[in-house]
């Protein structure tokens, strides 16, 4: 992978304000069909020029998660032009990417872990031999993480991960409402 294609808080922030892909992306591929994804952990909300408003902590997690999930895509939307909103899917991830991942395993609600690279890296010490282990982490963190996520290509895994993971299910939902339009 190349320097650009990964991405944290800043470079997204940065990106979105200067629009210098994406400008390019949407004039290059002008059509209703075509959507740019962003990608981010909530992990860094509150850090100076994120400060992305935290909802009240209540027992209902999937509400936590929505509000969370709209006050970090509104924080967004304010360093995009309006023009490009409409074609923006977000891929917000309650904490850390790693929950979505945790979710393929026999976990609860994985959106309601504070530290979901610790959890991860315990149930990977757990199910995996010693030599398995060495092998995984001898990869690139790309490759790694390719590796944990490929379940989630297989419709039945993801069917299993969303129920398991409250943003995970929120994104998944966005993009069947961005394919399957609710009607007027």
């Amino acid at each position: 992978m190349q320097e650009n294609e990964f991405g944290s808080w800043t470079r997204v922030r940065q990106e979105c304000l200067t629009r210098e892909l994406i400008a390019p992306f949407f004039e290059t591929f002008a059509d209703d069909e075509r959507f740019l994804v962003i990608q981010i952990d909530t992990a860094e909300r509150n850090l100076i020029n994120f400060e992305v408003n935290d909802p009240p902590i209540i027992d209902d997690k999937v509400d936590y998660c929505r509000q969370l999930r709209e006050n970090v895509i509104n924080r967004i939307n304010l360093w995009l032009d309006n023009n490009y909103v409409v074609h923006i899917r977000y891929a917000i991830a309650i904490e850390e990417t790693e929950a979505w991942i945790l979710a393929l395993f026999d976990n609860p609600d994985t959106s309601r872990f504070r530290n979901p690279k610790e959890r991860l890296s315990n149930e990977l010490n757990r199910r995996m031999s010693l030599n398995a282990r060495r092998q995984h982490f001898q990869k690139s963190i790309f490759d790694q993480y390719e590796f944990l996520s490929r379940p989630l290509r297989r419709k039945k895994d993801l069917i299993r991960a969303k129920q398991g993971n409250a943003s995970l299910n929120l994104f998944c939902l966005s993009l069947d409402n961005y394919k399957n339009p609710p009607h007027s």
